[in-house]
């Protein structure tokens, strides 16, 4: 191994370590897989250059599985810091379960046949890149939307890049059969500690991780405006007064293709004036949230109100796009399905 690739995994191991340290003593929402992922990033870069005939056997095997399980925690933390939307499910970790264990199999079982390459070694990278296009997903989807200004730069310049980064090793990886040319792995580990600098840089330059919290978002939003902002901290009042009146009388909300550009230009501010006022006033972390909130109110006013019009009708007339929208956002505000309110509600007026 020559001096400069030795150099570059040091420094990218010892920033990965250093947010193990930082995020292990942090309080935040998805610390479990961002250590794990962290984790799995130094062992990722130490694998190579450590002594390992000195340590036990169930060490190295930890630093592998580690290893291996960057992809699977990078999907987890991203979905935990950055997805309002939706909340994990089973099937996630049975599958992630699942690739491990083939990916453990490949190295702990000598490789017999092209079949076995193929099971143990190739369909586990597949299911890794699976993992990683997921979160570069997360990391795109809504991110206009994103209404936390510090969580979005986040969002642009660490997660994205990460992912982005991590889905390119995996796919070089699966191109040259794991033996990538020696350039172009250098190159790799370069970026990976310029993107891991930036985390830390990141931590070091806000003094904290409470921007994952929902409880400080307020503070931490006000702050960012304070010190980076081209005009006052949110909280206009008669901004404020026009976006209820937009929202409320008006029924902005139910034009299935508002964007927060659009209200922004509707209410004639800019859009980044008008992103500020909704999460440092209002508390709002989502924009799509934010504009689900009315259409709720007035699909569940509806469905206690009537009792023949379809489901189908009350949700395109408050601006859902589709039955399977309406149904997710309804039941993650309520706890049951539209049908199911409806039904509560017409039994509750019978009785009373």
């Amino acid at each position: 191994m020559t001096g400069p690739e030795l150099t570059l995994r040091l420094l990218a191991c010892s920033q990965a370590l250093l947010i193990v340290a930082t995020l292990a003593l942090a309080r935040v929402p998805g610390r479990a897989p961002a250590v794990i992922l962290a984790c799995g990033i130094a062992a990722y870069f130490a694998i190579p250059i450590a002594s390992w005939q000195a340590v036990p056997p169930a060490v190295l095997l930890l630093a592998v599985g580690l290893s291996h399980g960057i992809p699977a925690a990078l999907w987890f933390t991203i979905r935990a810091w950055l997805d309002d939307e939706e909340d994990l499910h089973s099937t996630a970790l049975v599958i992630a379960a699942a690739y491990l264990a083939l990916a453990m199999g490949g190295f702990l079982l000598a490789p017999s046949s092209d079949a076995f390459d193929m099971f143990t070694d190739t369909l586990p990278q597949l299911v890794k890149l699976g993992f990683v296009v997921a979160a570069i997903r997360v990391c795109w989807r809504d991110a206009r939307g994103d209404l936390v200004e510090l969580r979005r730069t986040w969002r642009r310049r660490i997660a994205l890049g990460l992912a982005v980064l991590t889905a390119a090793v995996i796919v070089i990886e699966l191109a040259t059969g794991g033996s990538p040319p020696q350039w172009l792995e250098s190159t790799a580990m370069a970026l990976f500690f310029v993107v891991l600098l930036g985390f830390n840089a990141a931590l070091t330059r806000t003094g904290t991780t409470s921007w994952l919290t929902p409880d400080s978002v307020r503070q931490l939003s006000a702050a960012v405006v304070n010190r980076n902002s081209e005009s006052p901290p949110p909280g206009n009042e008669d901004l404020l007064v026009a976006l209820e009146q937009t929202m409320s009388t008006d029924r902005a909300y139910a034009d299935p293709e508002l964007r927060i550009g659009t209200l922004a230009a509707r209410l004639g501010v800019r859009e980044y004036v008008l992103r500020r006022t909704i999460n440092g006033a209002l508390g709002e972390r989502n924009f799509n949230r934010f504009v689900n909130r009315y259409r709720i109110e007035e699909a569940s006013r509806r469905l206690r109100e009537t009792a023949r019009v379809p489901v189908l009708t009350i949700a395109l007339d408050v601006g859902f796009r589709s039955l399977s929208a309406f149904n997710r956002a309804f039941r993650e505000h309520h706890g049951m399905t539209p049908t199911a309110f409806r039904g509560v509600s017409m039994s509750k007026t019978e009785k009373s």
